[in-house]
């Protein structure tokens, strides 16, 4: 019941905050392009060679997936 109650009382001025939003975008996007760089790295050593299609490929959808995923969460972050 405790988790309802919480989950129904966030905080959702977070939203219209601009340093908040902007904050969610730099680092969602930061890990999205650190995961495709290891990837593509991991995708280079297994196949001798970087296919450029594939790099460009893995690094959008990692930097989609990272704002959705991870700006979430440094948006809600602790307050300084």
């Amino acid at each position: 019941m405790k988790a309802l109650a919480a989950t129904l009382n966030y905080d959702a001025s977070r939203f219209r905050d601009p340093q908040a939003l902007r904050r969610a975008m730099l680092f969602g996007a930061g890990w999205g392009l650190a995961f495709a760089s290891a990837m593509t790295a991991t995708n280079a050593y297994a196949n001798g060679c970087v296919c450029i299609d594939e790099a460009i490929w893995t690094t959008t959808v990692s930097a989609a997936v990272g704002v959705l995923a991870i700006g979430p969460v440094a948006m809600f972050g602790k307050r300084s």
